[in-house]
C-alpha cells in the first residue's frame, strides 16, 4: 500500500470497489504488519462494515499481545 496523503504513514483503512463489490482493508493500529479484509456486497454499509472490522482487529491484536506475553513467561 502506498503512502496516506503525504503524511510518511501507511492508510489504517482502504475500501476499494470493483465489480460491484467492496474490498475493506483494515489494518491494526498496534501491529501494522497485521490487517483483516472482507469482501462485502455493494449494498453494504461502508462505515458500519468498516466499524466492525476495525473493532474485531482490535480484538484480535490484543489477544495475539496476550497470547506471545504468555508465551514469552
Amino acid at each position: 500500500m502506498t503512502e496516506a496523503s503525504g503524511i510518511g504513514q501507511l492508510p489504517r483503512d482502504a475500501t476499494p470497489m470493483r465489480y460491484g463489490e467492496i474490498e475493506i482493508f483494515v489494518r491494526a493500529s498496534r501491529d501494522p504488519d497485521e490487517a483483516l479484509c472482507a469482501l462485502v456486497g455493494p449494498d453494504t454499509g461502508v462505515e458500519a462494515a468498516l466499524s466492525q472490522r476495525r473493532k474485531a482487529i482490535a480484538e484480535i491484536a490484543t489477544a495475539a499481545a496476550r497470547h506471545q506475553t504468555r508465551r514469552s513467561e
